[in-house]
């Protein structure tokens, strides 16, 4: 059974037999985690970006971006308005 199973590309690891490609796929997965820096605070980043670090309330849960197209996304844990200043509002 372990020539059938080596000549079709798995590989024991401890009692568990795993393909190949499944092996690789740990491997870049860990790669990932390991040379992935940890992410900015937010004030951090919009200081970055020459934006007031303060410019979102207290209670942001977490944010996103993406920086090829320069998008930021804040997940706030409750809704939050603003004001501009032409006086117009949104929520």
């Amino acid at each position: 059974m372990e020539k059938t199973l080596t000549k079709v590309g798995s590989l024991k690891v401890g009692g568990l037999w795993i393909s190949k490609k499944a092996k690789e796929e740990f491997s870049n997965i860990t790669e990932d985690l390991t040379v992935r820096k940890p992410p900015k605070s937010l004030p951090d980043l919009l200081r970055e970006y020459n934006l007031p670090a303060d410019l979102f309330p207290q209670n942001v849960v977490c944010y996103e971006f993406d920086e090829s197209k320069a998008k930021l996304i804040v997940y706030l844990s409750s809704p939050c308005e603003a004001s501009f200043k032409d006086s117009s509002v949104t929520t």
